[in-house]
């Protein structure tokens, strides 16, 4: 599929600063591992420098277990990242103490955003309001009936997680 150039070039990786250490990471810090599972359409597990990192992807929701289109989104994911490196930047800390971050493969292109743009999950503004390009490839992931689009009501995985809590 064909990408607008719009969209590539906010789909292009920004420049990286490299860390001296990777043992502790903090916001703005970079790092780059190797893929050891997906656990979701929205989580990445990376072997870095020795260390096993759990990696939740940034402005993004995948729909959970049990949602339609659940294991799409896990397949899509795996297929962006599966024998690459992965080059994770370090937005926050979740209250899981999980790594925040937007990551990019090998081609340069964000995962996230990827992920999104394809219809295998929703932007999320209230984790990051200014990531207007994330909303906008929601936008035409919607207008074009990619993915998770294609069912006439989708249920936000937000909704899905505080239905089963009630």
């Amino acid at each position: 599929m064909l990408i607008p150039q719009m969209m590539a070039d906010k789909l292009r990786r920004r420049s990286s600063r490299l860390i001296p250490d990777q043992a502790h990471f903090a916001p703005a810090d970079e790092f780059t591992g190797t893929l050891l599972s997906c656990p979701d359409g929205d989580g990445l597990t990376l072997h870095v420098s020795g260390k096993i990192v759990q990696v939740r992807l940034w402005g993004m929701d995948a729909p959970e277990w049990g949602q339609p289109y659940a294991k799409q989104a896990w397949h899509h994911l795996n297929s962006l990242v599966w024998g690459q490196p992965v080059t994770c930047f370090v937005m926050e800390r979740d209250r899981y103490r999980r790594l925040v971050c937007e990551c990019y493969g090998l081609d340069a292109l964000s995962i996230n955003l990827l992920q999104v743009y394809f219809g295998f999950a929703w932007y999320c503004p209230r984790y990051a309001p200014y990531a207007t390009h994330f909303r906008d490839a929601q936008r035409l992931a919607r207008l074009y009936k990619r993915g998770l689009w294609r069912a006439p009501n989708p249920c936000p995985p937000w909704e899905f997680r505080h239905s089963k809590k009630t």
